[in-house]
């Protein structure tokens, strides 16, 4: 059974949401971090500005508007040279504030006594895909930095397909009567690259 987190507004993120509803700023979210840091339910969260034992940190694959005012954002962690494993119980979602710089803009604690487990490398390679929702108000600027994230296998077969499309459209077949032999010849291949390039070219801000 995976875990299910609950997501706390900062301070920090209270006064970020504030001066973008002012229309001094969007909201920019950085970065995702995972910790294994232990509380004991007693704790103000919404006075944290840094996380109590980080582990890893990503970009974000994705974010989704599940109400006016919140958004879900996805991010994948894997266990790619992760030398000792350990339990996901807290995860930071880290935003740019202008006059402040990066702050800690929420944080989300698993609900219940229920945990994600990432091992180590040597255990193979391992991939969790996290999600956590976090409250934007009425800010209308949101954008997610994606730089370097990894790719969805669904976001995988979209462009896989993608390209197959185009091969097939720019491939073509004919019969040569002198020769007694198919002739296959392909389009402008430089137009091909291009469309490649354009396919699997990851943007490292999403509106």
């Amino acid at each position: 059974m995976a875990a299910v987190y609950k997501s706390v507004l900062t301070q920090k993120g209270l006064n970020l949401i504030a001066k973008a509803e002012a229309g001094d700023t969007g909201i920019k979210f950085t970065r995702l971090v995972t910790g294994d840091g232990e509380y004991d339910g007693t704790e103000d969260l919404t006075e944290f500005t840094e996380m109590k034992s980080v582990k890893q940190e990503t970009a974000f694959t994705g974010k989704e508007y599940v109400e006016d005012a919140t958004v879900v954002l996805t991010a994948i962690v894997t266990n790619l040279d992760l030398e000792e494993g350990y339990y996901i119980r807290e995860i930071g979602i880290f935003a740019e504030d202008p006059d402040e710089g990066e702050i800690l803009y929420s944080i989300s604690r698993p609900v219940g006594d229920i945990y994600d487990y990432l091992p180590d490398s040597s255990n193979g390679q391992v991939s969790i895909q996290l999600e956590a929702d976090t409250g934007i108000s009425g800010s209308d600027s949101v954008t997610v930095n994606m730089k370097g994230a990894l790719a969805l296998q669904a976001d995988l077969e979209e462009v896989q397909e993608e390209v197959n499309e185009i091969l097939a459209g720019m491939l073509s077949v004919s019969y040569d009567e002198e020769k007694k032999a198919l002739v296959f010849s392909i389009g402008d291949l430089e137009s091909l690259k291009s469309t490649l390039a354009s396919l699997t070219d990851i943007d490292e801000e999403a509106e």
